[in-house]
Order: structure tokens, then sequence, then C-alpha cells
């Protein structure tokens, strides 16, 4: 038996029973879970990147509802016409 089988059957097991998405198991085991909650969303999946910023797919943790959170890069946060 390989050593990271049970491992594999468990991930499998969380994308199967739709407990995590592709996205939130492939940030866990490179090390990024801690980037998957933003305030009260839960990240999903990205969306997309530019050179403004990058735009997640989430959910509100409460109300339940799927956004889009668009995150400005820092060089434009402090731009109150970006913001």
């Amino acid at each position: 038996k390989h050593p990271d089988s049970d491992a594999l059957t468990l991930a499998q097991a969380f994308l199967d029973g739709g407990l995590l998405t592709a996205y939130q198991l492939a940030s866990i085991c490179d090390g990024f879970g801690h980037d998957l909650r933003i305030g009260n969303y839960d990240v999903l999946d990205k969306r997309g990147a530019g050179g403004m910023g990058t735009v997640l797919k989430a959910r509100h943790r409460r109300m339940k509802r799927v956004v889009a959170l668009k995150l400005l890069l820092p060089r434009f946060c402090e731009n109150e016409s970006f913001v």
C-alpha cells in the first residue's frame, strides 16, 4: 500500500462529498489553506487575475451567498479612485 493512499482517498472523499472544491484542496496541499478565508467569506475558486488584482469566487459564511470578490493589489489600495 502506497503511504499517500490514505491521504489521496480522504482528499477524493472531500471532493466527491462537496466538502472542498478542487481549488481549496490544491491550496491546502500547497500550504495556503490560511488564504481560504477572507473576513466572512470562504474562498471557493480563483476566477481570474490581471494588472489590478485577483477575482475570487467566494461564499458568505452566514448568508451562504456566492459572490465575486475582487482583491486589489496593494499599490492600488491607497488610491481612492481605484478603491
